[in-house]
């Protein structure tokens, strides 16, 4: 999903702009959740990882911790909380 950056846009618009982006990180930060959900708690509704590591740029990584969608029997098992300055694999490394 691509996420929209700030805009330097004034006016009545800049309100707008506001609006809509932080609309689309709320929806984001949802789906992420419902995707740990999905893909980590198993059969027998209980976690199929004994941890779990949040990382991630900026504030998103709080923001789907503390989302109301994150599912409650995942919160436990989070070890840490990472700020990674890179994405993909040299975030990673």
């Amino acid at each position: 999903m691509d996420l929209p950056k700030k805009h330097c846009k004034g006016g009545q618009s800049s309100n707008r702009f506001a609006n809509i982006r932080t609309e689309k990180r709320l929806i984001y930060v949802k789906k992420v959740c419902e995707e740990l959900k999905k893909t980590f708690i198993g059969p027998n509704n209980r976690p199929i990882v004994q941890g779990l590591v949040l990382g991630g740029y900026a504030d998103f990584k709080n923001s789907v911790y503390e989302n109301n969608t994150f599912d409650v029997r995942l919160k436990p098992i989070v070890i840490k909380i990472l700020d990674l300055s890179y994405g993909m694999e040299q975030g990673f490394n």
